[in-house]
């Protein structure tokens, strides 16, 4: 899907093809595979294609308050994919218990072990009892794949807030998990890991 489409061919004809909204179509064709697979982790697979055209519309409407503090604009859309994200946190909720019923079988038939569905259903109960705050640093930092300074950035908020979350979120994923998800492996990624 090309941006025009996501946010919706009529928008476009009322507006005249600006130098933001060409810039909003260039962040898009760059980053909309990366927002997309993040809010796939987050929403229901009919609510993803929505919330991306979300995200950048969104982006479009508030770019002239856009600061650029880091050298890609990915915590930025991050931080307004967490807004759509938190606009849908039923949905969300839904979606984590859905894969929490799949049970541990999902996770043994998933070729891909990054897929989604390959979620270990008490990782996912586990995430669904922290503060919404902490889970969703989290997951930026785990699924979003950003560092601390990015997931400050997008969540708007200090860098100490960030790690402070982080060892909260962490804490109670420790305590409530085996072990031996716990912990991550030493070769392990932060998508495995937590």
């Amino acid at each position: 899907m090309n941006f025009v489409n996501a946010i919706g061919d009529e928008w476009m004809m009322e507006k005249e093809r600006s130098p933001t909204a060409n810039r909003i179509a260039e962040l898009y064709d760059e980053h909309a595979d990366t927002i997309a697979r993040y809010l796939q982790r987050r929403l229901e697979p009919e609510r993803v294609e929505d919330a991306v055209a979300s995200v950048f519309e969104r982006a479009l409407r508030s770019y002239a308050r856009y600061v650029p503090v880091h050298d890609t604009p990915l915590p930025w859309l991050f931080g307004i994919a967490a807004n759509v994200v938190a606009d849908n946190r039923r949905s969300e909720k839904r979606r984590l218990r859905a894969l929490a019923r799949l049970g541990a079988g999902a996770v043994e038939r998933a070729a891909d072990p990054a897929d989604l569905d390959a979620v270990d259903p008490r990782l996912v109960e586990a995430l669904l009892r922290l503060k919404p705050a902490d889970r969703e640093t989290l997951l930026l930092v785990a699924w979003g794949e950003l560092s601390y300074e990015e997931t400050a950035a997008a969540l708007g908020v200090p860098i100490g807030t960030v790690r402070s979350r982080l060892a909260r979120a962490r804490g109670q994923l420790t305590a409530s998990l085996p072990a031996s998800r716990a912990r991550p492996r030493a070769n392990a990624t932060q998508t495995e890991a937590y």
